[in-house]
């Protein structure tokens, strides 16, 4: 299958480089500076570099736009009359309603928010459709999608919270941890170097007895024995963990609130 990307910034190059480890996917980009998307190319040879948004359009199946929001705006409008109904046009800018391009294009158009974790084809990866696409069409891009994760279909109204969890959620799991290590570095009986090693091994053991059918809780439960260390440990942790997240799910939440807003009331903004 032919998947285009336009723009190979951090988002479009996780993208191109996940498409590109799928067996017979040839994956095409263009970057407006194009040595990013030369650089992208040198790393796999399934990836090819076109001269323009419009080429991509034009070679691929499969388009995403991975672009801010006035850049995608601008690349769709001149993309509009290059689409075909035969072709799946996604964008990773939330803030962009589906329906403004559905009403001047046969294509099909699609939301995706993908995460790091498909660079090595695990995790979710998000996608919502306007609410009357069809079942067979939801179903057909989930299996495009399921070829470097886990395709997750949820409504516009929950990209937030999900994104949160799937898209941002490695970055935030490795500041707990980093942060857990600087705080072990402060006994002064290890360095905060080795706590990291050491939570990294604990990170992918804990990983690995929830791939063998254990769930979290069944995981607090084998370790965290009544009136034991442990349970001494989740103790101190308390409801500190719970405002903790709570204050990040409202803090993202307002900060695209206000993203939005500013999309709306600022036509290039």
């Amino acid at each position: 299958m032919n998947i285009g990307i336009v723009g190979t910034g951090n988002m479009g190059g996780m993208l191109a480089k996940a498409f590109a480890e799928v067996p017979d996917h040839q994956v095409f980009v263009y970057n407006r500076h194009p040595e990013k998307s030369l650089h992208l190319a040198q790393s796999c040879p399934s990836i090819s570099v076109l001269p323009s948004a419009e080429a991509v359009a034009q070679s691929a199946e499969v388009l995403f736009l991975c672009t801010r929001h006035d850049d995608t705006v601008e690349v769709m409008a001149t993309l509009l009359p290059h689409l075909s109904a035969h072709q799946w046009v996604g964008t990773t800018c939330s803030s962009i309603p589906l329906h403004e391009w559905s009403d001047e294009s046969p294509a099909t158009f699609f939301k995706c928010i993908p995460s790091l974790t498909q660079t090595v084809r695990s995790g979710s990866i998000l996608f919502t459709m306007e609410p009357d696409a069809p079942a067979s069409e939801s179903c057909r891009l989930a299996n495009i999608l399921g070829g470097i994760g886990m395709p997750v279909r949820i409504r516009e109204d929950q990209l937030r919270i999900y994104s949160d969890l799937t898209s941002c959620g490695p970055a935030f799991l490795s500041q707990v941890l980093l942060r857990w290590a600087e705080a072990a570095g402060d006994t002064r009986h290890i360095t905060p170097k080795v706590a990291e090693d050491m939570l990294v091994r604990t990170l992918i053991g804990t990983a690995r007895l929830l791939e063998a059918g254990m769930s979290l809780e069944d995981i607090v439960g084998h370790i965290a024995v009544p009136g034991g260390v442990t349970a001494r440990g989740l103790e101190s942790i308390g409801d500190a963990s719970l405002q903790l997240f709570r204050r990040l799910h409202e803090t993202t939440m307002a900060h695209q609130q206000k993203a939005a807003t500013l999309s709306v009331s600022e036509p290039n903004a």
